[in-house]
């Protein structure tokens, strides 16, 4: 009965991976026919994510201050230097982001000169004289 019911689970596991996979195929394929590129739903599912995880974190510290009052906790010194570290945390996460945004500005705006130069590359005509390729 063991070795049946191992078997059946191996089976519907090596057979869940190929079909996942082309649910998934499948799945893409209309988002794209719509207009929706892989990498925009791969973004909102991050971003529906990190506020799944902003809610929860707020949910966990509601929890933990019901907890405080129902116990009257006061967390002493070692609270005291986790909330100074947690504020410090907080403002380095924030400083960190302010820099990724514009190091994604900076990338945009070096995509778009990629881009120009490419398109200027292929208007340029490369005459060979004397071994040397010289544009006109």
């Amino acid at each position: 009965m063991k070795i049946s019911l191992f078997l059946s689970l191996s089976l519907l596991v090596a057979c869940a991976n190929p079909v996942e996979k082309a649910v998934n195929k499948v799945k893409y394929s209309a988002w794209e026919s719509i207009g929706f590129e892989k990498r925009d739903l791969f973004k909102r599912e991050v971003s529906n994510v990190k506020e799944e995880q902003e809610d929860t974190q707020e949910a966990f510290k509601d929890a933990l201050e019901q907890l405080k009052e129902v116990y009257a906790f006061d967390g002493g010194n070692l609270e005291r230097e986790q909330k100074k570290l947690s504020a410090r945390y907080d403002d380095a996460a924030s400083e960190a982001k302010d820099v990724h945004e514009r190091i994604e500005k900076v990338d945009q705006v070096a995509g778009i000169f990629s881009m120009n130069g490419k398109k200027r590359l292929k208007k340029l005509k490369p005459v060979i004289c004397a071994g040397e390729v010289l544009t006109s």
